[in-house]
């Protein structure tokens, strides 16, 4: 295997939830639909691209027949490895976060979209100075994926 495809391989299980160790990468990768096996966020996802587009500046080959000249045939290129060989996408889970989510961990965690959203709901809420609460991400979270708004545990 080249070593830039191996790096990149690497890169996607170090960033998987999974967090496949690199001395297993041999033996993991040789399962049909290893990648199928691997979860991450829609943000971990974004922030691959991002690392491989970079990557891809100067490590192409091995990985691509061309060298891509340009930052939007980069990002090309990662979109497409990410299309074929990623991560299942999962949703984000109560679980990422602590009590009080900074801000910060909200654009951290959320896909830029996701955050859009979760603050055009949140507006005219109140929030700690810190950041905002975890039960109005959770909230928020069950209204996403529960429009129909169903009771999220038994007793509501």
């Amino acid at each position: 295997m080249p070593e830039n495809l191996r790096k990149i391989i690497e890169q996607i299980l170090f960033m998987s939830d999974e967090q496949i160790l690199p001395s297993k990468l041999d033996e993991f990768i040789k399962q049909k639909n290893w990648y199928q096996q691997l979860h991450w966020t829609q943000k971990k996802q974004e922030r691959f691209i991002e690392w491989l587009s970079e990557f891809l500046k100067k490590n192409w080959e091995g990985v691509l027949k061309y060298k891509p000249t340009t930052k939007k045939l980069r990002d090309m290129a990662a979109q497409e490895i990410v299309m074929n060989y990623g991560c299942v996408v999962r949703p984000t889970k109560m679980s990422d976060f602590t009590m009080v989510i900074s801000f910060e961990q909200l654009k951290d965690v959320l896909s830029d979209e996701e955050y859009k959203k979760f603050m055009s709901w949140m507006f005219g809420q109140t929030v700690s100075v810190y950041g905002v609460y975890a039960k109005d991400l959770e909230r928020f979270i069950h209204y996403k994926f529960n429009p129909e708004n169903e009771p999220i545990h038994e007793w509501d």
